[in-house]
Protein backbone atom coordinates (compact mmCIF):
# COMPACT_ATOMS: atom_id res chain seq x y z
CA UNK A 1 0.00 0.00 0.00
CA UNK A 2 1.45 3.27 -1.27
CA UNK A 3 -0.01 6.88 -0.65
CA UNK A 4 1.44 9.90 -2.90
CA UNK A 5 1.29 13.27 -3.35
CA UNK A 6 2.10 15.88 -5.05
CA UNK A 7 3.93 19.34 -3.70
CA UNK A 8 5.07 21.90 -6.30
CA UNK A 9 5.40 19.24 -8.71
CA UNK A 10 6.97 16.62 -7.50
CA UNK A 11 6.05 13.57 -6.27
CA UNK A 12 6.52 12.21 -2.79
CA UNK A 13 5.06 9.22 -0.53
CA UNK A 14 3.30 9.65 2.57
CA UNK A 15 5.10 7.10 5.31
CA UNK A 16 2.29 4.43 7.15
CA UNK A 17 2.99 5.96 10.37
CA UNK A 18 2.50 9.04 9.36
CA UNK A 19 0.23 11.29 11.87
CA UNK A 20 -1.24 13.16 8.74
CA UNK A 21 -2.12 10.02 6.47
CA UNK A 22 -5.45 10.24 7.55
CA UNK A 23 -6.96 13.57 7.57
CA UNK A 24 -4.92 13.69 3.58
CA UNK A 25 -6.70 10.57 2.45
CA UNK A 26 -10.31 10.94 4.51
CA UNK A 27 -11.06 14.77 4.95
CA UNK A 28 -14.51 13.95 5.18
CA UNK A 29 -13.72 12.23 8.60
CA UNK A 30 -11.03 14.33 9.63
CA UNK A 31 -12.56 18.14 9.48
CA UNK A 32 -10.57 19.51 11.53
CA UNK A 33 -7.50 18.04 10.19
CA UNK A 34 -6.82 16.44 13.52
CA UNK A 35 -3.70 13.29 13.87
CA UNK A 36 -4.42 9.75 13.28
CA UNK A 37 -2.75 7.03 14.55
CA UNK A 38 1.16 7.16 14.10
CA UNK A 39 3.79 5.81 15.80
CA UNK A 40 4.76 8.22 18.00
CA UNK A 41 1.55 7.14 19.81
CA UNK A 42 2.02 3.29 19.49
CA UNK A 43 3.78 2.74 22.96
CA UNK A 44 0.38 4.23 24.64
CA UNK A 45 -2.56 3.05 22.05
CA UNK A 46 -2.05 0.11 20.02
CA UNK A 47 -3.84 0.24 16.70
CA UNK A 48 -6.47 -1.70 16.84
CA UNK A 49 -7.72 -0.33 20.03
CA UNK A 50 -7.40 3.24 18.52
CA UNK A 51 -9.74 2.01 15.62
CA UNK A 52 -12.36 0.59 18.02
CA UNK A 53 -12.20 3.90 19.62
CA UNK A 54 -12.18 6.33 16.48
CA UNK A 55 -15.73 4.12 15.49
CA UNK A 56 -17.34 3.73 18.97
CA UNK A 57 -16.54 7.18 20.93
CA UNK A 58 -19.07 9.53 20.50
CA UNK A 59 -18.28 13.07 19.17
CA UNK A 60 -18.20 15.74 21.51
CA UNK A 61 -20.69 18.71 21.04
CA UNK A 62 -21.12 21.46 23.91
CA UNK A 63 -24.44 21.88 21.98
CA UNK A 64 -26.10 18.84 23.82
CA UNK A 65 -27.16 17.72 27.08
CA UNK A 66 -24.52 15.82 28.55
CA UNK A 67 -21.80 17.37 25.40
CA UNK A 68 -22.20 14.47 23.40
CA UNK A 69 -23.32 14.80 19.70
CA UNK A 70 -27.07 13.29 19.44
CA UNK A 71 -29.07 12.45 17.02
CA UNK A 72 -32.55 10.51 16.78
CA UNK A 73 -33.52 7.09 15.99
CA UNK A 74 -35.78 5.59 13.43
CA UNK A 75 -38.13 5.23 16.72
CA UNK A 76 -37.32 9.06 17.95
CA UNK A 77 -34.89 8.07 20.65
CA UNK A 78 -31.42 10.46 20.96
CA UNK A 79 -28.58 8.35 20.90
CA UNK A 80 -24.92 9.27 21.15
CA UNK A 81 -23.35 9.17 17.56
CA UNK A 82 -19.87 10.50 15.87
CA UNK A 83 -19.04 11.20 12.36
CA UNK A 84 -17.80 7.53 11.72
CA UNK A 85 -21.44 6.14 12.58
CA UNK A 86 -23.09 8.97 10.42
CA UNK A 87 -20.91 8.48 7.39
CA UNK A 88 -20.80 4.77 7.41
CA UNK A 89 -20.08 3.95 4.02
CA UNK A 90 -17.23 5.69 4.41
CA UNK A 91 -16.30 4.30 7.17
CA UNK A 92 -16.76 0.88 6.30
CA UNK A 93 -13.80 1.80 3.24
CA UNK A 94 -12.00 3.51 6.49
CA UNK A 95 -11.90 0.19 8.34
CA UNK A 96 -10.93 -2.13 4.91
CA UNK A 97 -7.96 0.37 4.32
CA UNK A 98 -6.55 0.42 7.89
CA UNK A 99 -6.72 -3.01 8.47
CA UNK A 100 -4.70 -3.35 5.09
CA UNK A 101 -2.91 -0.67 6.47
CA UNK A 102 -1.60 -2.30 9.79
CA UNK A 103 -0.92 -5.58 7.59
CA UNK A 104 1.02 -3.68 5.31
CA UNK A 105 3.08 -2.07 8.40
CA UNK A 106 3.55 -5.54 9.73
CA UNK A 107 4.68 -7.25 6.63
CA UNK A 108 7.40 -4.37 6.12
CA UNK A 109 8.66 -5.11 9.98
CA UNK A 110 9.33 -8.45 8.64
CA UNK A 111 11.01 -7.76 5.66
CA UNK A 112 13.08 -4.95 7.18
CA UNK A 113 13.73 -7.08 9.94
CA UNK A 114 14.45 -10.37 7.99
CA UNK A 115 17.81 -11.08 9.08
CA UNK A 116 17.29 -10.93 12.87
CA UNK A 117 13.94 -13.34 12.23
CA UNK A 118 15.98 -15.90 10.61
CA UNK A 119 19.30 -15.46 12.74
CA UNK A 120 21.12 -14.67 9.68
CA UNK A 121 23.65 -11.48 10.92
CA UNK A 122 25.51 -12.19 7.32
CA UNK A 123 24.26 -8.89 6.23
CA UNK A 124 24.01 -6.96 9.61
CA UNK A 125 25.85 -3.90 9.82
CA UNK A 126 26.65 -5.65 13.43
CA UNK A 127 30.14 -5.46 14.23
CA UNK A 128 30.01 -6.61 17.31
CA UNK A 129 30.70 -10.21 16.59
CA UNK A 130 27.37 -11.40 17.84
CA UNK A 131 26.22 -14.71 16.77
CA UNK A 132 22.74 -15.81 16.93
CA UNK A 133 22.80 -19.30 18.59
CA UNK A 134 20.77 -21.53 16.56
CA UNK A 135 19.44 -21.44 12.76
CA UNK A 136 17.29 -24.13 12.48
CA UNK A 137 17.10 -26.38 9.00
CA UNK A 138 14.07 -24.72 8.05
CA UNK A 139 15.74 -21.03 8.20
CA UNK A 140 18.56 -22.71 6.33
CA UNK A 141 17.23 -23.91 3.62
CA UNK A 142 14.99 -20.51 3.22
CA UNK A 143 18.58 -18.22 3.29
CA UNK A 144 19.43 -20.80 -0.25
CA UNK A 145 15.75 -21.53 -2.10
CA UNK A 146 13.39 -18.40 -0.68
CA UNK A 147 12.54 -14.63 -1.15
CA UNK A 148 10.09 -14.09 1.21
CA UNK A 149 9.94 -14.97 4.58
CA UNK A 150 6.11 -15.18 6.34
CA UNK A 151 5.56 -16.04 10.56
CA UNK A 152 2.63 -17.55 11.60
CA UNK A 153 1.39 -14.11 12.69
CA UNK A 154 0.51 -13.88 9.25
CA UNK A 155 -3.13 -15.08 8.43
CA UNK A 156 -2.89 -17.43 5.16
CA UNK A 157 0.62 -17.99 5.79
CA UNK A 158 2.20 -21.48 5.42
CA UNK A 159 3.10 -21.70 8.85
CA UNK A 160 0.17 -19.89 10.23
CA UNK A 161 -1.81 -22.96 8.11
CA UNK A 162 0.43 -25.59 9.10
CA UNK A 163 0.09 -24.17 12.96
CA UNK A 164 -3.89 -24.46 12.57
CA UNK A 165 -3.34 -27.78 11.18
CA UNK A 166 -1.82 -29.17 14.02
CA UNK A 167 -4.05 -27.33 16.71
CA UNK A 168 -6.89 -29.34 14.56
CA UNK A 169 -5.14 -32.45 15.08
CA UNK A 170 -4.55 -31.84 18.83
CA UNK A 171 -8.06 -31.59 19.35
CA UNK A 172 -9.38 -34.33 17.62
CA UNK A 173 -6.88 -36.56 19.36
CA UNK A 174 -7.76 -35.47 22.56
CA UNK A 175 -11.53 -34.96 22.42
CA UNK A 176 -12.23 -36.79 19.55
CA UNK A 177 -13.69 -36.04 16.01
CA UNK A 178 -16.80 -33.38 15.92
CA UNK A 179 -20.39 -34.62 15.27
CA UNK A 180 -21.99 -32.02 14.83
CA UNK A 181 -21.46 -28.02 13.21
CA UNK A 182 -23.62 -24.74 13.97
CA UNK A 183 -23.84 -21.48 12.50
CA UNK A 184 -25.31 -18.62 13.60
CA UNK A 185 -26.13 -15.47 11.76
CA UNK A 186 -27.88 -12.41 12.87
CA UNK A 187 -31.25 -11.12 12.20
CA UNK A 188 -31.32 -6.94 10.41
CA UNK A 189 -34.48 -6.75 11.92
CA UNK A 190 -32.96 -8.09 15.59
CA UNK A 191 -34.32 -4.74 18.15
CA UNK A 192 -30.74 -4.69 18.74
CA UNK A 193 -29.95 -3.96 15.59
CA UNK A 194 -33.15 -1.27 14.59
CA UNK A 195 -32.28 0.70 17.66
CA UNK A 196 -29.23 1.95 16.34
CA UNK A 197 -30.06 3.10 13.18
CA UNK A 198 -30.87 6.67 11.72
CA UNK A 199 -33.03 7.60 9.05
CA UNK A 200 -32.35 6.21 5.89
CA UNK A 201 -30.02 3.78 7.34
CA UNK A 202 -30.30 0.39 7.14
CA UNK A 203 -28.58 -2.59 8.98
CA UNK A 204 -26.08 -2.94 6.54
CA UNK A 205 -24.89 0.63 7.38
CA UNK A 206 -24.30 -0.47 11.26
CA UNK A 207 -23.22 -4.07 11.42
CA UNK A 208 -19.47 -2.77 11.27
CA UNK A 209 -19.43 -1.27 14.59
CA UNK A 210 -22.50 -2.42 16.56
CA UNK A 211 -22.61 -5.96 16.78
CA UNK A 212 -19.95 -7.81 17.52
CA UNK A 213 -21.71 -11.38 17.42
CA UNK A 214 -22.91 -11.41 13.64
CA UNK A 215 -21.15 -14.69 12.77
CA UNK A 216 -20.44 -17.28 15.12
CA UNK A 217 -18.89 -20.51 15.03
CA UNK A 218 -19.74 -23.93 17.10
CA UNK A 219 -18.51 -26.95 17.24
CA UNK A 220 -19.56 -29.51 19.71
CA UNK A 221 -18.93 -33.07 20.39
CA UNK A 222 -21.54 -35.79 21.55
Amino acid sequence: MVYSYSLKGELLNLPLHSKKLEPLVYPMLFPHGENGWNKDIQSEIKYLPYLASRLLMPETDPSFPGGYLLRENKHGKLLPTNRFQLMSRVTQHYVVESLSRLIDTHLSFIKAKKGFILGDYSESLDTTGFNPPEVDLEREEFNDSSKTFLNDSIHGSPRHLKGLAKNCLQIVAELDKPHGFLTLTANPEWPEVTEKLFPGQTAYDRLNTHINKSFAVLKFSI
